[in-house]
């Protein structure tokens, strides 16, 4: 890793890298994460170029970003932050536990028209950023570790030289007894095989040690994990989309999944549960570039850690007691 600062400069001139941020509160996000992002990230390693932030809600006028990082002025680096629209202000972007499916369905749908909205207007800008790289993070409370400079240099680099149309973090958190790492962003997670490992969150979990241990990129068709790159040509295809339905999604025949046999169950499911944004936009990028030129995948050093959730750890005693599955929990995060 030392030598990502020389890898990466030989593509600085050519790449600009975006980062864009979704939050209700930023406030409410920790200040080592704003601090890897503004301050390690872009202005000491210069690996991002802009920061966008969409919040729900202003700060308080005595507030800037820099200061809720703890940083000095010389320290800060440049960040806009945009207010999103009125009518998307009641989305809940932080997890929260124990909702009832309307409940579940309506904040799914609600962090989609945000990113959709997000993705609009940065199309006005697809002439000037046609060349460059899109990078999504998570900034919840709940995020504990994003990934250190290098590893995201490296996987900057990797993208670009190795044609990946996607790379996502290995987002993990700590298991029930806080004795392992596990996988926990499953919702988005599909297999090159097709496997869908949100209908097998053990399965899915899991997939923690043998993507840690291959050092390598873990091919998958789908991912999140609190963390994807993207070149901006392909975030911004405009065929695809967000916030597309999940009917829509039904009549094109995208919602098959090697380990889900009864098509009709699952479309009733999703009606009543939604489907996580990433896996609705990644379905159609895949189909729309007719698979061959889909290339995506976890990056297995891009480390990203979050505390492990109540919900998370209610579904596992629900599982091992028999209780059932319950309501979107462990993986759930959109």
């Amino acid at each position: 890793m030392a030598s990502y600062n020389s890898t990466w400069a030989s593509l600085q001139s050519t790449v600009h890298v975006l980062l864009l941020g979704l939050t209700r509160d930023l406030t409410a996000v920790t200040p080592h994460v704003l601090r890897t992002i503004i301050y390690h990230w872009c202005a000491s390693a210069r690996l991002v170029h802009e920061v966008q932030f969409v919040v729900g809600k202003t700060l308080p006028p005595a507030l800037s970003v820099g200061a809720l990082a703890g940083l000095s002025p010389s320290e800060y680096c440049e960040v806009t932050v945009k207010l999103q629209p009125a009518s998307l202000s009641e989305s809940r972007t932080a997890h929260t536990s124990g909702e009832s499916p309307a409940a579940l369905n309506t904040r799914v749908e609600r962090i989609a028209a945000i990113r959709e909205w997000q993705r609009v207007e940065l199309r006005k800008r697809a002439g000037e950023l046609t060349d460059s790289w899109i990078v999504l993070v998570d900034v919840d409370h709940d995020i504990r570790v994003l990934p250190h400079a290098g590893a995201l240099g490296s996987a900057l680099q990797r993208a670009k030289a190795d044609k990946w149309t996607l790379l996502c973090a290995n987002g993990v958190e700590p298991s029930l007894n806080q004795d392992r790492l596990t996988t926990y962003d499953t919702f988005p997670f599909v297999g090159t095989d097709g496997f869908w490992f949100y209908k097998d969150r053990e399965a899915g979990r899991r997939q923690f040690d043998k993507i840690a241990w291959l050092g390598d990129v873990y091919p998958v068709s789908s991912c999140f994990g609190g963390m994807a790159i993207y070149p901006f040509v392909v975030w911004m295809e405009p065929r695809c989309s967000y916030n597309t339905s999940i009917e829509a999604l039904h009549a094109l025949g995208w919602l098959h999944f090697a380990n889900v046999q009864d098509a009709s169950k699952l479309l009733s499911e999703l009606r009543s549960q939604s489907l996580c944004e990433h896996l609705r936009l990644h379905l159609c990028l895949k189909a729309t570039m007719q698979g061959s030129e889909w290339r995506a995948g976890i990056e297995s050093q891009l480390l990203l850690i979050r505390a492990h959730s109540r919900a998370a750890a209610q579904h596992q005693r629900r599982s091992r007691s028999g209780g059932g599955r319950g309501q979107r929990t462990q993986g759930g995060r959109g």
